[in-house]
């Protein structure tokens, strides 16, 4: 039962955030008149069709996916009844770019929604400030102290404890610096030591301390409401460049099958319906944050690479030639799709 409820929510999970990305784009080829010709949900054949007053909506036989076909994107058919639509081409290149930077933000934004509801619906809300410490903690030799709020690791801002948890997950394989607030003065901890534990051959630092929570007040609410989806952004961005530049590696990258397999822990660990639907909610929230930047990415295939191009064609003020274009979204979508594959392989093995 769990195996099949964690597919249904999985799918249901994706299929959302996409057409919420989708959703975006939609919305600005439509203020800025672009042609529309079809909004799909899911992709292959279709299983419901409707003509609208503007463009087609469909739904299709895979929901996780989905798709706004624009008159004058590459390789794009125009049908009979769409002909004489306005072309994305005839745009103003700021038009353009905002049509394209719509659906990562659509996500961006559901992301920072999202992560407002769960910290409204969570029962504790963490601090920065330590409680106690663990029996083998090391971090207290090094001058760390019970009532000490953390406020930078490595020079680094610390809002919420979500920027806490990275930093020191992060940071935590080496000796880190902490600026902490201590009786209304500040102090600065050099060289304080954490334990580490390794994950697939990769070194992370672990808590030793506990912290306490604080109280859930109106106020305390709205600050994390702003700050921990803040604090996502940025520890979504900071995972990304350590992906890239190889810390990481495909280890710390996980595909449909991998979130999967985190979406069945989460069902299986609930101990209540309300505590599995926020850990669900927290899951969607990174996954959207992810996909709206990941989408920001300069490749020609992602919105980040056709925001660049429309950029040029903005200064230059003339088209780049259609067939290099093309070509380049052709190649990094071969990439894309590679990438994609080895990472769906991968996270099948490591469900064996």
């Amino acid at each position: 039962m769990n195996v099949v409820l964690t597919v249904l929510v999985t799918v249901l999970m994706l299929g959302i955030l996409v057409v919420i990305h989708e959703l975006g784009h939609y919305l600005a080829a439509r203020s800025f008149g672009v042609g529309i010709i079809e909004f799909s949900v899911g992709f292959g054949p279709a299983i419901f069709k409707r003509k609208g007053k503007y463009n087609d909506f469909s739904v299709r036989a895979f929901p996780i996916g989905g798709y706004v076909s624009m008159i004058g994107e590459e390789d794009t058919e125009v049908p009979p009844e769409h002909a004489g639509k306005p072309s994305i081409n005839d745009k103003k290149g700021w038009q353009k770019m905002i049509i394209v930077l719509a659906g990562p933000a659509m996500n961006i934004l559901l992301g920072i929604l999202l992560m407002a509801a769960v910290v409204i619906g969570t029962p504790n809300i963490a601090s920065t400030t330590v409680a106690q410490f663990t029996d083998t903690a090391v971090s207290k030799e090094c001058g760390l102290e019970p009532g000490d709020r953390i406020t930078a690791v490595n020079g680094r801002s610390v809002k919420v404890y979500y920027d806490l948890a990275y930093y020191l997950y992060s940071d935590g394989n080496a000796p880190v610096d902490l600026t902490v607030e201590r009786d209304g003065e500040t102090v600065l901890l050099k060289d304080v030591t954490f334990p580490v534990q390794e994950v697939d051959g990769i070194e992370y630092g672990r808590f030793d301390f506990y912290v306490y929570a604080k109280q859930k007040s109106f106020s305390n609410v709205c600050y994390e409401a702003f700050w921990q989806p803040v604090s996502t952004i940025k520890t979504t961005v900071l995972s990304l460049v350590d992906t890239v530049s190889g810390r990481y590696g495909l280890a710390g990258v996980s595909g449909v099958v991998g979130v999967g397999e985190t979406m069945n822990e989460v069902i299986s660990s609930g101990t209540s319906f309300g505590e599995t639907l926020l850990n669900i909610g927290y899951i969607m929230v990174l996954i959207t944050m992810s996909l709206g930047i990941f989408n920001l990415i300069p490749l020609p295939a992602l919105d980040g690479g056709r925001f660049v191009i429309y950029l040029i064609e903005t200064v230059i003020r003339r088209p780049l030639n259609k067939k290099a274009v093309s070509a380049a979204i052709s190649v990094s979508m071969i990439l894309l799709l590679l990438l994609v594959a080895v990472i769906t392989f991968k996270d099948i093995v490591h469900l064996f």
